[in-house]
């Protein structure tokens, strides 16, 4: 009897965890071959389960998404505020580029 095939949802959530930790590739495929598979496509939805609580236990994983907010700056030098605090989101010197932040 052949096991249930990972769902794209369990696919997007191991790879959001991955992301939101900053987990390594190295220590991300260490993890995998714990399973012994190369990549997470290649999980069964059981082993899937394992391994979301595994990652879950990362410091950070569980952090909440902020919902962008709809507030928008505004005024004459606006465009402008925006166009430079996208500049610095890019670069990694702010975490929210949203206008509520700016």
């Amino acid at each position: 009897m052949r096991s249930e095939p990972i769902t794209r949802d369990q696919i997007v959530a191991i790879h959001a965890i991955k992301t939101r930790t900053r987990l390594e590739e190295g220590s991300y495929r260490g993890m995998l071959q714990g399973f012994g598979v190369s990549t997470s496509k290649d999980l069964s939805r059981a082993d899937a389960e394992r391994l979301l609580r595994r990652m879950r236990d990362i410091p950070g994983a569980e952090k909440p998404v902020s919902k962008p907010s709809k507030a928008r700056a505004d005024g004459p030098y606006a465009a402008k505020m925006r166009a430079m605090w996208i500049s610095l989101w890019n670069l990694g010197v702010v975490e929210d580029r949203s206008d509520s932040a700016l």
